[in-house]
């Protein structure tokens, strides 16, 4: 089901590594998927700072309360 889903997907482990990216990631990015694994989202974010303070609490057990605009890099 991920693989053929339009919409890019990545799964990342707790320390922000990219653990596995679908093909519309991929495509999205302009890398291979195998590239992208063992990455971080400073790869292909413009500015991390937004990712980064949601990527933590969500890792502390908080959900977000609103959502969060990121800018990615082709």
């Amino acid at each position: 089901m991920v693989g053929g889903a339009p919409d890019a997907i990545l799964t990342l482990d707790a320390s922000g590594r990219i653990q596995s990216a679908n093909p519309a990631a991929a495509r999205e990015f302009g890398y291979s998927a195998e590239a992208l694994i063992g990455e971080t989202m400073s790869l292909l974010l413009e500015d991390t700072s937004e990712w980064d303070k949601a990527f933590q609490r969500l890792l502390g057990g908080a959900t977000l309360s609103r959502p969060i605009e990121l800018t990615a890099r082709r």
